[in-house]
């Protein structure tokens, strides 16, 4: 059973099925012994928002640069 779509989780470099574990935690079945175990979370609504932070910021810099550009020197 999946927890959460934005959550992605690999046993020793490979990928591996994130199971809920005591109603609010999340859990990976791995064999007995010492393994790696990495969970990392990529929301899609903040690369989202970090992809429009960027164009925004794109847009206000060219835009300052082009404003920049018309104004004469001053005398």
């Amino acid at each position: 059973m999946a927890v959460d779509h934005s959550w992605r989780a690999t046993l020793d470099g490979a990928p591996a099925e994130i199971l809920r574990a005591n109603v609010a935690f999340r859990a990976v079945r791995a064999p007995a012994g010492r393994h790696r175990i990495e969970m990392t979370c990529r929301p899609r609504l903040l690369m989202l928002g970090a992809g429009i932070s960027a164009i925004a910021g794109a847009g206000a810099l060219l835009s300052a640069g082009l404003s920049r550009r018309r104004v004469g020197p001053v005398s």
